[in-house]
């Protein structure tokens, strides 16, 4: 993907319509990196605010967390799916 690509795929990315997420009925955990610079947090507290009962982690990182700080990442999924009893 071409620099100019990559910039549009994030253009877009927030500058999209959550409006939909608020059907989501199932639990929901949203994970965003507190030094994201592809996406504000904003967008993210926004999503958390549109979906019944979500759940947001902010993690200390940027856009790709789950690869650059991958421990408190695992440990919110783990977590999450504890809670919801969605693992044994």
């Amino acid at each position: 993907m071409t620099a100019p690509n990559l910039l549009g795929a994030f253009d877009t990315l927030v500058r999209r319509d959550d409006i939909k997420v608020s059907a989501i009925r199932v639990p929901t955990l949203i994970i965003h990196g507190d030094a994201d610079a592809a996406i504000p947090l904003a967008k993210a507290e926004a999503m958390q605010a549109s979906i019944p009962n979500a759940e947001l982690v902010v993690v200390e990182g940027g856009h790709s967390i789950n690869m650059t700080n991958p421990a408190p990442v695992n440990a919110a999924i783990e977590a999450f799916l504890a809670r919801h009893r969605l693992v044994s």
